[in-house]
């Protein structure tokens, strides 16, 4: 049986496994739940974005770039000029996007991805998150310990790095509501054979950040989102299963809790649809949703068993998750 638990005023209660399927999940109703996509790769896809029902693309190893624009009923490559694994990505209009990956890759478009520009932040270290407010403004985080956090102001040209403070932190992922709010999440790593989870925060676009909790020990965290300035979703890998932490002050302080036991034993990306209905994806096709802000979740049935490591919620209906072996699946009602 696995269960959620959780720590700060959330109830305990239990829910049934995930039955696989090998090319749709259905609901309820007889309606198709998730359903797979054709993403034409096999290559593992690590993250997905979307920014209406149709205009949307995911990203992964080998320089992978997909693009769609009927809502993943076609996905058509793109040319990044990189064949380094690519983890995470964010488009602030159909146009204006950056793709983030491994030795220190950050490419960006201003045409849809039809054409990609490498950028120079200075360093060759990977990065696995990416978050920007507007076409000027934004933030990379990366896997090279030192709490390693790069900011611009003009779209990329330029690349700063903001010290953290926290010089054993390694942030797998970025998330911001506006110019001065945001947090970055991953793992710590005080002494040699030890870590905990993270959450940091700023409140002044990343002049300084401060510790904002989600410590567990011997835990990771692997994605982040806000719904709106208030309400924020991080989630995990445990060793008694998913890590789950959710905030409705904008990230000043989280409840906390875990999924113990299959299917759901890690989750790596989360996404909200609207400001209180969020998904997450992980180990072997889990997809939970929750429809309070992160206080409790229900699973869903992906019917695929391959790791889902990205989802994307255009609204409270249209979603895709994307994962291993090129998986694409989609959604047109908030997958139930």
């Amino acid at each position: 049986m696995m269960k959620i638990l959780f720590s700060v005023l959330v109830p305990f209660f239990a829910i049934t496994g995930i039955q696989p399927s090998t090319s749709f999940a259905q609901s309820n109703n007889g309606a198709v739940a998730w359903e797979l996509q054709d993403s034409g790769t096999t290559n593992d896809l690590n993250g997905v974005f979307f920014l209406d029902p149709d205009t949307g693309f995911a990203i992964g190893t080998a320089g992978t770039i997909l693009h769609t624009i009927d809502g993943g009923a076609t996905w058509t490559p793109q040319d990044g000029g990189t064949s380094y694994d690519l983890y995470a990505l964010y488009f602030v209009n159909t146009d204006t996007g950056w793709v983030v990956g491994a030795r220190g890759t950050v490419l960006s478009t201003v045409d849809g991805g039809a054409t990609w520009t490498p950028q120079n932040t200075g360093t060759g270290n990977r990065f696995s998150g990416v978050s920007f407010v507007d076409v000027n403004t934004g933030w990379l985080v990366g896997g090279a310990g030192g709490g390693t956090i790069y900011h611009t102001t003009d779209g990329g040209g330029t690349w700063t790095r903001q010290p953290s403070g926290f010089l054993t932190d390694w942030y797998s992922a970025v998330a911001f509501t506006d110019e001065n709010h945001g947090i970055a999440v991953g793992d710590a790593r005080p002494t040699l054979g030890t870590r905990h989870s993270t959450i940091v925060g700023t409140d002044d676009g990343g002049r300084r950040w401060s510790s904002r909790g989600g410590e567990e020990r011997s835990s990771f965290l692997f994605g982040a989102a806000f719904g709106d300035a208030s309400t924020a979703v991080a989630v995990g890998r445990a060793p008694s299963g998913a890590l789950i932490f959710y905030s409705t002050d904008g990230g000043a302080t989280w409840g906390s809790g875990y999924i113990d036991g299959p299917p759901v034993n890690s989750l790596a990306g989360v996404s909200f649809g609207d400001d209180i209905n969020a998904w997450a994806v992980g180990n072997d096709g889990s997809i939970i949703r929750t429809r309070d802000a992160g206080a409790t979740w229900t699973p869903q049935s992906s019917g695929t068993k391959n790791h889902l490591n990205g989802v994307a919620f255009a609204d409270a209906n249209n979603g895709w998750a994307a994962g291993a072996n090129g998986t694409i699946l989609h959604t047109t009602i908030g997958g139930e």
